[in-house]
């Protein structure tokens, strides 16, 4: 009797070991089906300055505004500097208001001679900008007829230019595109 008792207990034992190994045979194969778990996803690098509209048709007279856009591409900034050329004999720069992106503008300067326009907005810390907003406001007149363009100046590694700051970073420039606008007013 002893010995039907032990041979039952084999048999029991042999199932019950086939039984779990079948059952982590199916669940290994059944985790490999499942979606692998992946990095988030960095931010795109670099940064962008550009203006809306890009491109506008006006007449001589017309008075207009155009916003310089700022894209950080998810990065956390703590500060951008924007330098703008434009040619004073064929538009003229009314006025530039600030955005709503940093919490100060310490300058805002229009060099009607020369023809440019600097402007600096910085975050107080521990604020920063992520993300894409409204950095400026420019309000134009349409002087005479021709091509007026607005170009922001910007050399990629300068830093005596316009630029966009990283927070966080000890200075590190993150301005990698400018989009520059073009405005033909006719007459």
């Amino acid at each position: 009797m002893n010995e039907n008792f032990d041979n039952k207990k084999t048999i029991i034992f042999v199932i019950v070991s086939f039984l779990v190994v079948v059952e982590l045979v199916w669940g290994i194969n059944y985790l490999k089906t499942l979606p692998q778990p992946t990095a988030p996803a960095k931010a795109e690098a670099g940064a962008r300055l550009s203006f809306s509209p890009a491109q506008k048709v006006v007449e001589i007279g017309e008075e207009f505004e155009v916003e310089l856009i700022l894209d950080t591409k998810g990065v956390e900034t703590s500060g951008t500097d924007a330098i703008i050329g434009y040619d004073p004999t064929v538009i003229e720069i009314l006025g530039v208001r600030p955005g709503l992106l940093y919490q100060k503008y310490p300058v805002n300067e229009v060099d009607t001679e020369s023809g440019k326009v600097g402007f600096s907005a910085i975050a107080t810390p521990p604020s920063s900008f992520s993300g894409r907003g409204i950095l400026a406001y420019l309000k134009l007149r349409a002087l005479k007829a021709g091509a007026a363009n607005l170009k922001i100046e910007f050399e990629k590694g300068q830093t005596t230019d316009s630029n966009v700051v990283q927070a966080q970073s000890g200075g590190k420039d993150i301005l990698d595109k400018v989009i520059n606008a073009y405005y033909s007013i006719k007459d």
